[in-house]
């Protein structure tokens, strides 16, 4: 069986893709759409406009505790007292899909049991509030919604990236292609020459972030295999391998192939697994999947930063 466990991030800002921010209404729109409440398209996420709904099955449907709409103004508010920037993310949900079960036969007493304790053992219930928790029986597989405040009670800020991507040691930063970049002489006769210590050329340092998603789902394999539950989180690579088009457009066509690469070496990984869980080998591709996955989402990143910066300049009055 696979349970599938998916994060989402929710500013205070419209997005650029044009979905709407918490200071617009999507939480609104979230909520509505979760307990299947007659949906206003202005704040509706758009994508959940698109959700395929049984309707007969949605009285089977379970809330295990509703948002309390005072919640998002109060979120509001902390993020004003803490003048935290609009483009900051103010909340989050994770999604937990169990494929393949039999829905008059699934427990769900169980799972949220399994949930509370994987994001207990995480330190994720400590840190940040619980809004909503409703679980779906009306769309093709059973699942949960569980959204959360992006404030953390215990440093009195919004420190969502900070708990699921904290920066790491300085490293060398490096352009898409992997080579180092170095630091040049910014003023002065020698600008634009490398800076030199010892004669040696002086490379750019960079804290990098860790990949939150690739943590989450890792943590959630692991907490699956220790307490000997019987799901695989099958996709904890190819799932983190689905980018925007600007960012697949910026991709060398060697990457690209990459990609198409591990997306198949998952799915003979889970084949072999299955059919062999003792073959010697499987140690061998989970790590060249983690290591070559990992260096496709460090690309990724930097395209983006990237962007982000190119779409931030402003041009000099002419």
């Amino acid at each position: 069986m696979t349970s599938i466990l998916s994060l989402k991030f929710y500013n205070f800002s419209n997005n650029r893709n044009g979905e709407r921010g918490i200071l617009n209404g999507c939480l609104t729109g979230l909520s509505r759409h979760n307990l299947r409440e007659d949906v206003n398209n202005v704040y509706e996420i758009k994508r959940n406009q698109q959700t395929v709904i049984n309707k007969e099955e949605s009285k089977n449907n379970i809330v295990v505790k509703s948002l309390d709409y005072s919640k998002i103004d109060e979120i509001k508010q902390q993020q004003k007292n803490t003048n935290t920037r609009k483009n900051g993310v103010g909340a989050f949900s994770l999604i937990f899909d169990f494929k393949n079960q039999d829905k008059n036969e699934f427990d769900v007493a169980a799972h949220n049991e399994l949930i509370e304790q994987y994001l207990k053992d995480i330190g994720l219930s400590d840190k940040f509030e619980l809004l909503e928790f409703v679980w779906h029986f009306d769309e093709k597989s059973i699942h949960c919604h569980l959204l959360f405040s992006g404030f953390d009670n215990s440093k009195g800020k919004f420190l969502v990236n900070d708990f699921f991507s904290p920066k790491g040691e300085p490293a060398p930063k490096k352009d898409t292609k992997g080579n180092i970049i170095y630091k040049k002489v910014a003023n002065g006769k020698k600008r634009g020459e490398y800076e030199l210590l010892h004669g040696h050329r002086v490379p750019k340092m960079e804290a990098k972030r860790r990949n939150g998603t690739q943590w989450l789902q890792n943590e959630y394999e692991a907490y699956l295999k220790h307490n000997e539950y019987l799901y695989t989180n099958k996709k904890e690579f190819s799932s983190l391998l689905q980018f925007k088009n600007s960012i697949w457009r910026s991709f060398s066509d060697e990457t690209k192939e990459a990609v198409y690469y591990f997306r198949e070496l998952e799915e003979l990984y889970h084949q072999l697994k299955k059919d062999n869980p003792k073959d010697t080998t499987l140690l061998d591709i989970k790590q060249e999947m983690t290591s070559g996955v990992m260096n496709i989402l460090d690309e990724a990143r930097h395209i983006q930063e990237v962007q982000n910066k190119n779409n931030n300049y402003i041009h000099p009055q002419l």
